[in-house]
C-alpha cells in the first residue's frame, strides 16, 4: 500500500487517549515529525500516541497545517493497529477540510483508506460512495497513481459484493495504469485483488452448487497467468508476506484449473511461509483455498478436514472467513449426506449472520452520531467564528475582515448552487452555465450535446420500498453519472428524478454512444443489492444543438426526445431529429 499524506482531526472519543505528557503548542511540529519517523519503523503504538499528542498540540496552537499532518498519520495509524471505526471517524473529520481547501489528491488517499475499512466493517454501501469519489478526487488531482489506487479500491469493493464483473473491469483499468506506471507495489495490488475477484466468484459459484465449467476454467487460465505475474514480483521484492499470499492465490488457480499436484506444492511453499513468519491470517486463507478446490474436484472428505482444525481450536481471527469456513462446511457435509451435520453448520451460518447484521447496525448508528456531532460541532464553530469575525469589522470598519466576510459568502453561494441529495449541481447551476458552454461551441466552431435523462418509473421505488430508498437510488444515479462522464462536462440534478448531462466537444455520434453507455450501465447495475427486486432503468433525451439554439430551446428539444422514448416503451435513448 503506498503511504498515505496526512490528513485533518479525528473525533474525540477516539483521539481523547494518554500520552506522555500534556503538550505545549509549541511542541506540535516536533512532535508530528517524531510521530512520522517513529511510524517509519513499525513502532505502531509509539507512534499513535505521539500523532495524537502532536494533534492536540496542533489544536491548542490553532496551527491547520500540523494538525492535518498529525491526524493524517492517525487514519493510517488506526487502520493498521485494527481499529477501523476510529480511522472512519477520523476521516469524517477531515473529509470537510479536505473537500474547502481543494487538497484532491489526498482526499483520494483518505477517501481509499475509509473505503477499506468500510469494507472490513461490511459497510458496502458507504464504501462504495466513499471510493466513488476516491476515483473522481483522483481524476481531479491528474495523479496517475492514485487513480490507480481508487481504481483497485472500488474494484475490490465491487468484488467483495458479489459484483464479479464490474470488480473485474475496474480492476483491469488498475492494472493497466500500473504497467503504465511501471510502479510493482501498483503492479501488484492489481494482479493480487484480480486473482481475489476470480477466487471469490469460484467461491460463489461452487458454494451455491456450480460447478468448474468451461468459463470458469477460461477464466482461471487468465488468473494463472495474472498469478505467476504477482509471484515473480513477490520474490524479486523480497517480501515474504507478499510471496506468501501469491502463492496461495496462484495454488488456487492452478488447482481449478485441474493441476491438482502443482496446487498442493503452492499451497505447502505458502505455508510453510506462513508458518515460519508467523502469518496466521495466510494460513488460514490458503486451508479454506484449498478445500475449496478440493470440493470443486470432489473430494469432499479431504475438504472438510482442511476447514475442521480452525472451527474446532485453532480459533480463526477473521469473522469473515468463519462465516465462509461454515458455509463450506455446510456446502460438503450436505454433499456427503451427513444432513444433521450440516444443518448444525447451517444453524450456525445463520446466528453469524444475524450477529454481524446487528453489529454492523450498532457500528452504523454509531458513525452517523459521530457525523451529526462534528457537523453541529463545526457549525458551532463556524458560527462563533464569523460573529467574531462581524463584531471585529463592525468595530474597526477594516477591509481586510469585509473581505473575509465576503468570501465566506462567496463560498455559501457556491454552495447555493449544489443539490444536497446528490452533491451534484443543481438547475441554478445549469442555468448558470449551460447558456456559457453553448456560446463557447457556437464560438469555437466546436460540438456539444444536451441530454435529458430520467428515471422510468421512480414513483413505483418511492412507493414499493420507500422514500430512503429511492434517495439511495438517486445518490446511486449520481455516482454513474460522475464515474462515466468527463471532468469538463456539465452533470446535474435538475430536481426530482432528472438529470442532464451537457456533454461538451463530442460529436454527435460521440455523444450517442455516450448516453447509451450511460444508459446501460443504469440498466447492468446491481439494484437488488440495494432492495430486493429492485430494478432501475433509464429513459434519456438526447439533443445535439445546432449554432444559434438557445439553452431553453436545447433542453426543450432534449424533452420532446425523452417523450419520445417512453412513449416507446422506456428504459431507451432517442435523439431529438428536427422536423
Amino acid at each position: 500500500m503506498a503511504p498515505i499524506e496526512p490528513i485533518l482531526s479525528q473525533d474525540a472519543a477516539f483521539a481523547a487517549r494518554a500520552v506522555p505528557s500534556a503538550p505545549r503548542p509549541d511542541d506540535a511540529l516536533s512532535l508530528v515529525a517524531k510521530a512520522e519517523l517513529t511510524a517509519a519503523t513499525g513502532a505502531l503504538s509509539e507512534a499513535i500516541s505521539l500523532a495524537e499528542a502532536a494533534a492536540s498540540a496542533s489544536r491548542v496552537a490553532a496551527d491547520a497545517a500540523t494538525l492535518a499532518r498529525a491526524n493524517g498519520l492517525l487514519v493510517l495509524l488506526y487502520r493498521r493497529a485494527g481499529r477501523p471505526e476510529a480511522a472512519i471517524v477520523a476521516g469524517q473529520a477531515a473529509l470537510p477540510w479536505l473537500v474547502v481547501s481543494g487538497s484532491h489528491a489526498l482526499r483520494s488517499e483518505v477517501l481509499c483508506h475509509m473505503t477499506m475499512c468500510f469494507n472490513e466493517l461490511r459497510l458496502f454501501q458507504d464504501a462504495l460512495h466513499h471510493v466513488s469519489d476516491a476515483v473522481e478526487a483522483a481524476k481531479q488531482s491528474g495523479d496517475r497513481r492514485l487513480l490507480c489506487w481508487a481504481y483497485n479500491r472500488i474494484g475490490s469493493t465491487n468484488s467483495a459484493i458479489g459484483r464479479f464483473t464490474e470488480a473485474q473491469q475496474f480492476l483491469a483499468e488498475a492494472l493497466a495504469i500500473a504497467r503504465e506506471l511501471g510502479g510493482n507495489d501498483e503492479l501488484f495490488a492489481a494482479l493480487n485483488n484480480l486473482l481475489s475477484a476470480v477466487g471469490d466468484s469460484a467461491t460463489r459459484r461452487i458454494e451455491a452448487g456450480g460447478s468448474v465449467d468451461e468459463s470458469l476454467l477460461a477464466e482461471v487460465a487468465m488468473a494463472r497467468a495474472w498469478g505467476e505475474e504477482a509471484l515473480a514480483l513477490a520474490r524479486a521484492s523480497g517480501n515474504a508476506f507478499k510471496e506468501a499470499i501469491a502463492l496461495g492465490s496462484l495454488a488456487q488457480m492452478v488447482g481449478l484449473g485441474g493441476g491438482t499436484a502443482e496446487a498442493s506444492e503452492l499451497f505447502a511453499q505458502a505455508r510453510s511461509i506462513a508458518v515460519t513468519k508467523g502469518y496466521t491470517a495466510v494460513l488460514q486463507r490458503c486451508d479454506s483455498a484449498q478445500a475449496m478446490v478440493a470440493a470443486a474436484g470432489g473430494q469432499a472428505q479431504e475438504a472438510a478436514a482442511l476447514l475442521k482444525p480452525w472451527l474446532r481450536g485453532k480459533g480463526v481471527s477473521d469473522r469473515n472467513l468463519v462465516l465462509q469456513m461454515e458455509r463450506q462446511m455446510y456446502v460438503l457435509e450436505k454433499s456427503r449426506g451427513r444432513y444433521k451435520q450440516a444443518l448444525d453448520h447451517h444453524e450456525t451460518v445463520l446466528q453469524m449472520s444475524l450477529l454481524e447484521h446487528e453489529q454492523t447496525m450498532d457500528v452504523q448508528s454509531r458513525l452517523v452520531l459521530n457525523r451529526l456531532e462534528l457537523a453541529q460541532a463545526k457549525f458551532a464553530a463556524e458560527r462563533a467564528q464569523m460573529e467574531s469575525k462581524l463584531q471585529k469589522a463592525q468595530a474597526a470598519r477594516m477591509g481586510l475582515e469585509a473581505r473575509n466576510l465576503a468570501d465566506t459568502a462567496q463560498r455559501l453561494s457556491r454552495l447555493a448552487l449544489e443539490d444536497p441529495l446528490t452533491c451534484l449541481g443543481n438547475r441554478r447551476l445549469m442555468d448558470r452555465d449551460l447558456p456559457r458552454m453553448l456560446q463557447a461551441a457556437y464560438s469555437s466552431g466546436g460540438l456539444i450535446a444536451v441530454a435529458l435523462i430520467d428515471i422510468d418509473h421512480f414513483k413505483n421505488v418511492n412507493d414499493v420500498h420507500g422514500h430512503h430508498i429511492g434517495d439511495i437510488v438517486l445518490q446511486h444515479m449520481a455516482d454513474i453519472l460522475r464515474l462515466r462522464t468527463r471532468g469538463h462536462d456539465l452533470v446535474v440534478r435538475m430536481g426530482g428524478e432528472e438529470f442532464v448531462v451537457v456533454l461538451a466537444q463530442a460529436s454527435p455520434s460521440q455523444a450517442f454512444d455516450a448516453c447509451e453507455r450511460l444508459r446501460s450501465a443504469v440498466e447492468r447495475f446491481d439494484w437488488g443489492h440495494i432492495a430486493p427486486a429492485l430494478v432501475v432503468t433509464v429513459s434519456i433525451g438526447l439533443c445535439v444543438p445546432v449554432v444559434g439554439t438557445g439553452a431553453t430551446e436545447a433542453l426543450e428539444y432534449a424533452d420532446q426526445a425523452l417523450c419520445a422514448a417512453k412513449r416507446g416503451g422506456r428504459n431507451r435513448l432517442v435523439q431529438f431529429a428536427a422536423e
